[in-house]
């Protein structure tokens, strides 16, 4: 995230002094942006998004890396069918709660863990179908309740973190 310092000659549509988030996304035309810990970056303006005033700074550098990271998760990376079970742990950080948003939509069902009690309706209210906590629940155990025998399937193409 960062503010437009200067702009091509036959750019339109942003403004110098705009605060922006860069995208490095393969659908979107233009050169990838590469390296974003720097001062200055040169980016095609397709991979640039304009941020509102009402967005601080921190919320807006997440816009460009939890989000993706969620939907790729759900509809790339896990493999999970319709009907079966994602299990994750840290349900409470911000991609985990992306993830049981997105999770909705091709109806997969979610396990939850998260570390503290207070925690749990607040999974609940965004959708989480099962939510264990392991400040005090076992969550292998709880896992086990849910699904019965047949336990959650884990893709070949996750990560063991996953």
């Amino acid at each position: 995230m960062g503010c437009i310092e200067a702009l091509g000659s036959d750019t339109e549509g942003l403004k110098i002094g705009e605060r922006v988030v860069a995208f490095a996304i393969p659908a979107v035309p233009g050169p990838r942006v590469a390296g974003t810990w720097q001062e200055y970056l040169v980016a095609d303006t397709h991979r640039l998004l304009p941020v509102p005033d009402r967005l601080s700074d921190s919320t807006a550098c997440q816009l460009a890396v939890n989000p993706l990271t969620a939907l790729l998760l759900v509809t790339r990376e896990l493999d999970v069918q319709p009907g079966a079970w994602l299990l994750q742990t840290a349900a409470g950080s911000t991609v985990g709660r992306l993830v049981i948003q997105l999770a909705r939509h091709p109806g997969l069902r979610t396990i939850n863990g998260v570390r503290r009690r207070n925690a749990v309706e607040e999974i609940k209210a965004l959708g989480g179908d099962e939510v264990s906590c392991t400040e005090d629940e076992d969550l292998l155990q709880r896992v086990t309740e849910v699904t019965g025998p047949a336990g959650v399937r884990r893709p070949s193409t996750a990560s063991p973190a996953t």
